[in-house]
């Protein structure tokens, strides 16, 4: 069953110190924003593929230049838990380790509060995620 990860506010790097390196097999997607940046309430979608047994953790891809290139990222927590595996969200990356020996398909969903421009928001980005 899947788990949020307690200290979250440390950081993704510092929750998965205890952990081998993510091998190659990890790619995300993360989620980006377009140019004009993201928007408050809005929800965005990502992508996670990682191989059995390996952590994988990347960073939010930031939107495009402009003004919309003034992103703070103030926070990110997971909201809904995934079910096969551990996923955990701080600053501005976000992180997932399968259930030892899973295979197959998993997702969770991260809340991230940023602030652009000046102006405060939050937005959320569901994450599918495939354990090859």
């Amino acid at each position: 069953m899947g788990r949020t990860l307690p200290g979250i506010v440390v950081g993704v790097a510092t929750i998965w110190s205890t952990l081998p390196t993510a091998a190659a097999t990890c790619y995300a997607t993360g989620f980006s924003a377009a140019t004009g940046g993201y928007c408050d309430g809005c929800q965005y979608h990502g992508v996670l593929t990682t191989g059995r047994n390996e952590p994988c953790d990347k960073q939010f891809q930031q939107p495009g230049s402009g003004a919309a290139a003034d992103i703070v990222y103030l926070g990110a927590r997971i909201s809904q838990k995934a079910k096969h595996g551990l996923a955990g969200a701080g600053g501005n990356a976000v992180a997932y380790r399968p259930d030892k020996d899973y295979v197959g398909s998993d997702e969770f969903t991260v809340e991230v509060s940023f602030r652009q421009n000046g102006v405060s928001g939050k937005a959320t980005a569901h994450y599918d995620v495939t354990v090859k």
